[in-house]
């Protein structure tokens, strides 16, 4: 599976993927966020990637379903690139697209919406494209915030500092200290089997230490504690990657995964996930004015 992603991914950069890598760029250019550009390649024409992805699956004893193959191509198109490569950066980033793929169920944005989309007869890419458009500051993309805010922090920061930082954060008003909190959980269980994974393998960079620290104010300021997305804008930065906008992309490319693996499932369902006689006797229970 590994060595089919890799030639899906080589051929997103040659001849195959040029439409798609041209949507992106032209709406990159127009000064969009990487959500909206990811998006937009989802939508371009990615039947030479399928192919590809076709003949990979004949040569390597891969299913040849048409879903499998365009999940093949969506995770392509979504897929980042790091500056380390070796065996120890490997398993953090594996752990991370790991944490990230699911989101606990159907009742994410990122993982809801695709299932609403695909109901309305899109096609796979189509809803991962609208699964992409449900992320935003507070949901994945405060990843892309936690990895700003770590970088302005920088790496040499005393405890002092940090400390400072997160202070000032919960202290001023209207302001969020981005990836702490989750809306279904008291304490997100991934931050700590995975920061404990790093210890075992060796990986402790100096944004990991911030991490640590800020980690221990927060708690002892308010009782907040770290989500996945401020363990992996930690992560990404001692793996060399820079560019924050790269937190939401780790965070999205994982998620492929589920938003397919949704939007297969929900697919064989009515429009509205229930008969129309249900739906309309449903619709006829919702208060005015409920949203």
């Amino acid at each position: 599976m590994d060595a089919a992603l890799a030639a899906v991914s080589a051929a997103l950069v040659g001849e195959a993927g040029q439409t798609a890598v041209a949507a992106v760029r032209a709406v990159a250019d127009g000064g969009a966020g990487m959500v909206q550009a990811a998006a937009c390649g989802f939508l371009a024409d990615l039947s030479a990637l399928e192919a590809v992805a076709r003949e990979q699956a004949a040569a390597r004893g891969l299913p040849d379903d048409e879903d499998f193959i365009q999940g093949q191509a969506t995770s392509s198109v979504a897929a980042m690139r790091a500056v380390r490569r070796d065996e120890t950066a490997i398993r953090v980033a594996d752990a991370l697209l790991v944490a990230w793929h699911a989101g606990f169920g159907y009742i994410t944005p990122t993982v809801l919406v695709p299932r609403v989309a695909i109901g309305t007869g899109v096609t796979l890419t189509q809803a991962v494209a609208a699964g992409f458009m449900a992320s935003g500051p507070k949901h994945v993309g405060a990843a892309e915030e936690a990895l700003a805010w770590l970088k302005a922090i920088g790496p040499d920061a005393g405890d002092d500092a940090v400390h400072a930082a997160v202070d000032a954060a919960l202290d001023s008003p209207g302001q969020l200290l981005f990836g702490f909190g989750h809306p279904l959980f008291v304490e997100d269980p991934r931050p700590p089997r995975i920061r404990a994974l790093f210890a075992k393998w060796g990986f402790e960079g100096p944004h990991v230490r911030l991490f640590d620290l800020a980690c221990r104010r927060a708690l002892e300021r308010k009782g907040l504690r770290p989500n996945i997305d401020f363990i992996t804008a930690a992560a990404l930065l001692d793996l060399g990657v820079e560019e924050p906008r790269w937190g939401v992309g780790l965070g999205l490319c994982a998620r492929v995964a589920a938003m397919v693996a949704h939007a297969i499932e929900r697919r064989d369902r009515p429009a509205f996930g229930v008969s129309s006689k249900a739906a309309r006797k449903l619709l006829a229970t919702v208060p005015v004015g409920w949203l």
